[in-house]
Order: C-alpha cells, then sequence, then structure tokens
C-alpha cells in the first residue's frame, strides 16, 4: 500500500466513522422524541437526517426487506416509502398539528424501519444491549450490565486466560444469603478443572470456606447446577489435590489439627517462609515502627548476611545490628524488639525464633 492509499483508506474510515456516530445520535435523539410523543421532531429527523444518511432510494427498498428477513428489527416497507416520498407533508402536517392516528402511525413505522435500514448499513447497532455474558476460563458466571446507549458493549472476562498475564482481583460483595460463597464456589470450581492452583485463606471459626467438596444442601442450587450442565454432587470426580497450612503462631503446638493415621502425618502443615528470602525492603515493612537510622542498621545487617549465601533468622539479623555494626545498645535493643513484635504480629513469616 503506498502513501496516497493509505491517506485515502484512512479519510474514508474518519468519514464513516463520523457519519455512524452522526446517525447514531440522531437515533438517540428521534427515539426520545417517539417517547415523548413529540411527533414534529420525528418527522424532522426523518425526513432531514436519517433519510439522507441512508441515501434511500425507493429501488433500494427490497434490498432491505431481503436483508431484514427473518430479524426481529421493526420494518415497513410501504411506511417507509411514504414517508421518505412524503416527507414534507409530514412535517408540515405535524407543525400544524394536523396529524391523526393513521398518519402517526405511519410516521412512526417510517422513522422505525429508516432505523433498520441504518443498522443494514452498519451505521447503527441492531439492537440495544443492556447486559453481555461475565466469564471465567470457560464458565459464564455471570452478566455485565451497561448502558443501552454505551459505546463498549464487551463480553467481560474476570480472568485472563494466559498463564502469565497479570492477575486479576475479583471483588465479590453483597448482603447475607445473596450467594457469595456459591459465588466464589464457582469461580474455584472453573480454576481449579482447567490446572490453576487455588490459595485459600481459611476462616476456622466458620469454616464457610473448608467444604467445596460437599454438595449443597439447598435443592435450587442443586437444580441451578444441572440447568447449566454442572455436576450436582462429586462422585465422578477425584479428591483435589490440596494441601492445608495453618499459620506458625504461638498456639499452634497446642492446637487440635488433623492427623493421618496412615501416613502418621499431620494433614495440616505451618505455613512458613525463611526469613532469609525476605528482600530487605519487606522485612522493614514488616516492622511496626522503624526510624531512618534503625532501617540503615538493617540494611547494612541484611547485606551482611545475604552475601553469605546461607539460611538466617531474624534473630542472626539482631545479632550482627548488636555485634557487626555501630548501632548503640539502646538502639539495638529497640530494633530486636521490633523483630520480635514483627515474628509475633505476622505469624506467616516463620522467623525460627525460639521460644
Amino acid at each position: 500500500m503506498d502513501r496516497t492509499e493509505y491517506y485515502q483508506q484512512d479519510q474514508q474510515q474518519r468519514r464513516l466513522n463520523a457519519k455512524r456516530q452522526s446517525v447514531k445520535e440522531w437515533v438517540d435523539q428521534g427515539s426520545r422524541a417517539v417517547a415523548d410523543g413529540d411527533w414534529l421532531q420525528v418527522a424532522l429527523i426523518t425526513r432531514d437526517a436519517l433519510l439522507p444518511e441512508i441515501e434511500l432510494e425507493r429501488s433500494d427498498i427490497p434490498q432491505y426487506t431481503a436483508a431484514l428477513r427473518g430479524e426481529d428489527e421493526p420494518w415497513h416497507p410501504d411506511a417507509l416509502a411514504a414517508v421518505s416520498r412524503n416527507a414534507d407533508t409530514f412535517v408540515a402536517a405535524a407543525q400544524q398539528g394536523a396529524l391523526n392516528r393513521q398518519r402517526i402511525q405511519r410516521l412512526h413505522r417510517g422513522y422505525e424501519s429508516a432505523v433498520s435500514a441504518a443498522a443494514v448499513d452498519g451505521l447503527i447497532e441492531s439492537s440495544l444491549v443492556s447486559k453481555v455474558p461475565a466469564w471465567e476460563l470457560e464458565h459464564q458466571v455471570g452478566v455485565r450490565h451497561y448502558s443501552p446507549t454505551s459505546a463498549a458493549q464487551q463480553e467481560a472476562q474476570l480472568i485472563d486466560p494466559d498463564p502469565d498475564a497479570e492477575v486479576k482481583a475479583t471483588l465479590v460483595t453483597g448482603g447475607q444469603g445473596s450467594g457469595k460463597s456459591t459465588f466464589v464456589e464457582t469461580l474455584i470450581e472453573d480454576r481449579m478443572e482447567r490446572g490453576r492452583v487455588i490459595i485459600d485463606l481459611l476462616d476456622f471459626v466458620k469454616s464457610e470456606n473448608a467444604m467445596y467438596d460437599i454438595e449443597q444442601r439447598q435443592e435450587k442450587l442443586n437444580e441451578i447446577r444441572e440447568e447449566m450442565d454442572l455436576d450436582v454432587g462429586f462422585e465422578d470426580h477425584d479428591p483435589p489435590a490440596l494441601e492445608i497450612y495453618a499459620p506458625l503462631t504461638d498456639g499452634l503446638a497446642d492446637s487440635k489439627v488433623p492427623f493421618d493415621t496412615e501416613s502418621e502425618e499431620h494433614v495440616v502443615k505451618p505455613f512458613t517462609i525463611p526469613a532469609s528470602e525476605l528482600t530487605y525492603r519487606q522485612l522493614v515493612m514488616l516492622l511496626p515502627h522503624s526510624t531512618r537510622t534503625q532501617e540503615n542498621y538493617l540494611k547494612s545487617a541484611h547485606q551482611k548476611l545475604s552475601q553469605t549465601g546461607e539460611d538466617w533468622t531474624l534473630r542472626d539479623l539482631a545479632r550482627v545490628i548488636r555485634n557487626e555494626t555501630n548501632a548503640g545498645e539502646v538502639v539495638a535493643d529497640r530494633i530486636e524488639r521490633a523483630l520480635q513484635t514483627a515474628r509475633l504480629s505476622s505469624p506467616t513469616w516463620s522467623t525460627r525464633w525460639p521460644t
């Protein structure tokens, strides 16, 4: 494509876009006029805007008739031909308030047919959509609502199927009994079936999320699953591969947790991340309060320990700050207390601090 051809196509596309925008605005105004019973406005829009934009010729009507056959769009070729042929007469009658019921009906049908012809020409959408499907990976989990005149009515994808894509956050809100838990279960089911790893921060008090492998007790929900071609029970499914972790808190040793008598192992494992895997910035974020001076000593000690390439604990960090930096005793004491506080307030991080 040479430069001249490119600019010609570009200009044609710009003119088409401008024409589409113009027709859309006129149709919006005309539809409001129909709703208000303002037939003079309908007659003026049909005569001065829609008919010139679609460049209707009488010989074109059979083509539109063929294109709209079997469609739901309103199509009254006789009324359109009459309004097109006598547009000035309809405007004059409307100005004089001389439109009887029969002529109003013909004007209305002529306007609707002009709108349908514009849809056939690709100048407007053929129908107004107020909602479109919302999808998980492969399962529709809801709808996305739009303004009926919104220009961007695209199906919503709640999760990007690309495994390397950024993770989207789906916020589920609603009142009691509105279906939040059932909705989340559906999301998890869709993602697990397609190989996604699920990390579920479980509430041990209510155990609301602890029973995904137990079918619904509400018969209505089971009926809905059947209507959506989803399994009601789990007879045909192997048990999911689950790993259950508990925060490493001071009270974990005294807690009662499930025990597998066959493997002679606890089903629940402590969830820990070695302190040596924390970056300096992550470490500072864990501390309840820290001054610029304390952060400088922390950074120096963190660098010293990281350079060894070995595993280390928060106690090692406190020791290096006290013995291998210029930190005074008061500052070293404060940092050590802050590290201990961080361990207690952020129990999911393994500090390996002796208790």
